[in-house]
């Protein structure tokens, strides 16, 4: 996992990554904090290629309000395309998700760039499920 950047009393960059993507670790604390407000992104680097479903992503913030986030995915970094547009209030603790039908097939990029907020970017989980 990369990101603009990570907001250090939420814990090392690994950590907050490790928590972000540990599907069954839902409670333990650990989430991704940028430390800064919009716009930030966040990335995740599968380790292949993959034929996407779903994506879901669990909302850190405070306090609840109008965001917008972009959703990219690709094969290389270098051509990613927008897959999602989440935007619309949200409040902390929030799962947003959105469904590929069919799924998106090679995907080993995927790139949320937050662009509108008014909190810290900051995100619970960012789960990806292919088929």
């Amino acid at each position: 996992m990369t990101a603009s950047n990570f907001w250090s009393s939420a814990g090392s960059a690994i950590a907050q990554g490790d928590g972000l993507v540990n599907r069954p670790n839902t409670c333990d604390g650990t989430f991704f904090n940028s430390g800064g407000g919009s716009p930030q992104y966040v990335q995740l680097d599968l380790p292949g290629q993959y034929n996407i479903t779903s994506v879901f992503l669990q909302v850190a913030q405070n306090p609840n309000n109008y965001t917008e986030h972009l959703l990219y995915v690709g094969s290389n970094l270098t051509d990613l395309t927008l897959a999602a547009n989440f935007s619309g209030v949200t409040i902390n603790g929030q799962w947003i998700n959105t469904t590929f039908n069919p799924p998106l097939p090679g995907v080993q990029y995927l790139r949320l760039n937050s662009t509108i907020s008014q909190s810290w970017i900051a995100w619970n989980k960012f789960i990806v499920y292919d088929y």
